[in-house]
């Protein structure tokens, strides 16, 4: 996942692992895909043969992603990116005693303001924005996302899957203990563009990630 700083030690983060995103890149890269894997900050070795940009924050992920799209056939968003990031980021390390710190309470407490991030997936649905990306790629482009929910996983999804007008959506629960943050498995529901809904048996990121391929792989055909 993406990492917002507060200062230059404190960041808003995610508990994501960032391994579904490497079993994908893995999984395209020997199937022969040229694959560009845009990664947060994990603790992951690259794999090899894939070409890995790495990024720290949303602001940019969203310039890698909008690099990258132009001369791809897929994108597979399965970061967890930080729906928001402080507004202000205190160049100093922000001290218990308030120093570098704005409204300090009499505990030395602080309000930290959060605004939202850009919705990339979102911004891609759009024909017409962001306009870094070329308009035939764009409708060219086979999109996947996915959803990390705790609950009612099948309406939310459901729900993104078309406000972002994505080909397929991937949606796991991540309160249960073999599909959550840093597990080595994961249940997962595929949805897709044409309404259909198939519900996956837990297995290993690795056997998601192929079926994730079979899938775009039909898509591009």
């Amino acid at each position: 996942g993406t990492q917002e700083p507060i200062d230059p030690v404190r960041f808003v983060g995610n508990r994501s692992s960032g391994k579904m995103g490497y079993a994908l890149a893995t999984e395209a890269r020997d199937r022969g895909a040229h694959v560009i894997l845009i990664s947060g900050p994990v603790a992951l070795d690259a794999p090899y043969g894939v070409d890995v940009w790495r990024v720290e924050t949303a602001m940019q992920m969203r310039e890698a992603v909008f690099n990258a799209v132009d001369e791809a056939d897929a994108l597979v968003m399965s970061a967890a990116v930080a729906d928001y990031r402080p507004a202000v980021t205190a160049v100093q390390k922000l001290k218990k005693e308030g120093k570098g710190a704005q409204e300090v309470d009499a505990e030395g407490g602080f309000n930290l303001r959060l605004v939202r991030n850009p919705d990339i997936l979102g911004e891609l649905a759009d024909v017409s924005e962001p306009p870094e990306v070329n308009h035939e790629r764009k409708k060219r482009l086979v999109r996947v996302g996915f959803a990390a929910e705790t609950g009612d996983v099948i309406t939310y999804a459901r729900d993104k899957l078309a406000a972002k007008r994505l080909d397929l959506l991937v949606a796991n629960d991540v309160s249960r203990s073999d599909s959550g943050f840093g597990a080595e498995t994961n249940k997962v529901y595929i949805f897709h563009a044409t309404g259909a809904m198939e519900d996956l048996p837990v297995m290993p990121k690795t056997g998601v990630a192929a079926a994730i391929w079979d899938r775009i792989v039909h898509l591009l055909s």
